[in-house]
């Protein structure tokens, strides 16, 4: 058994390494390389872990939490033996190097409350194991092929306790198995940008009563979509919603934060947007709009962020916001020719 002790300072201060103050024993191990690549290259790589995992690491029988992101285990598959750290609530496997698909013995992991795999590029041909961790509230499976987990919605659907889940670039469409009913609805983030939804409703996005922000940029999405109105946050950037604005958007009333760049509409800008009186960031670039600005841009008080560059635009920006001074400064980010 490893563990640490009041006396035992070579253990109780290794760096990464947390102890539970009354037993002594190993609870928390965080190996994630502490350098960003974009700033420190070279010594992101020096500090980069890698090698083959031991199975001594089944001795930490009370492992809470693990971190080993941004290491460097490329060729090596996720280690099984990963599954029988019962105890474990926190596993950030993120961006480090593993292949392959993930063990099944992961559905041993039932107290598990935050799962990251993002950037791995693992192949992972079912997900059955998802469904025994019923505690788990965030997932990350981002920038991993999923496109042979057909029953992804089904097993995501008996995580009653999922309140984050992040699936950008999962090679995932409109063919997956469909559910009778929504029974994940603790989720108040979603993002599933990045993928091949070209003509899915989502109808069961609808039932999503707590979903606070929705990413589905960059889907090429070209139909009608059933959104929750309880949204702050709506991604929609890189569509084909090639006509004009949906206007199924203005029921949102909620709405904070609105992106639909690079979507190809076509047409004006509908007065209807004075009904979002909530917006502070507004992106309409790199579409095909054209004539003049509707005067209920000007109602939108609380709007910080507008960008409507790459249009065809022709009334002035200003004449709609008004010329006060006030009125201009309240912009961070106020972009309308190009």
């Amino acid at each position: 058994m490893v563990y640490c002790t009041s006396g035992d300072e070579e253990c109780c201060f290794w760096k990464g390494i947390g102890s539970e103050n009354l037993t002594g024993h190993v609870i928390h191990l965080n190996l994630q390389n502490p350098y960003d690549p974009t700033t420190d290259y070279e010594a992101f790589e020096r500090s980069r872990l890698g090698g083959i995992i031991s199975n001594s690491l089944l001795e930490l029988k009370y492992l809470q939490y693990i971190d080993l992101s941004f290491s460097h285990f490329e060729g090596h598959q996720i280690p099984s033996f990963f599954g029988h750290l019962g105890n474990l609530r926190y596993l950030n496997l993120s961006q480090a190097g593993f292949v392959g698909d993930i063990p099944f013995q992961f559905a041993n992991l039932t107290k598990l409350h935050y799962l990251d795999i993002r950037g791995l590029l693992l192949d992972i041909s079912n997900l059955e194991w998802l469904s025994h961790l019923s505690l788990l509230e965030f997932l990350d499976m981002s920038v991993n092929n999923l496109n042979k987990a057909s029953n992804w919605l089904q097993m995501l659907n008996m995580l009653s306790s999922l309140s984050e889940l992040h699936l950008s670039a999962c090679q995932l469409d409109e063919k997956y198995d469909p559910i009778p009913y929504v029974n994940f609805t603790s989720l108040t983030l979603l993002d599933l940008s990045l993928n091949h939804f070209v003509s899915s409703t989502f109808g069961w996005l609808h039932n999503l009563t707590s979903l606070v922000t929705l990413d589905l940029g960059y889907n090429r999405i070209q139909v009608p979509i059933h959104i929750p109105i309880t949204l702050k946050s709506l991604y929609l950037g890189g569509n084909n919603f090639l006509d004009k604005i949906p206007n199924w958007l203005f029921n949102i009333t909620t709405l904070e934060t609105l992106d639909l760049s690079g979507n190809h509409i076509q047409g004006v800008l509908p007065n209807a947007f004075g009904c979002l009186s909530q917006l502070k960031h507004l992106d309409l670039s790199f579409n095909g709009l054209e004539g003049k600005l509707p005067s209920s841009l000007g109602t939108l008080c609380n709007l910080q962020h507008l960008d409507l560059s790459h249009n065809k635009l022709g009334r002035g920006l200003y004449e709609v916001l008004g010329n006060s001074s006030a009125s201009h400064k309240k912009f961070g980010v106020l972009a309308y020719g190009g």
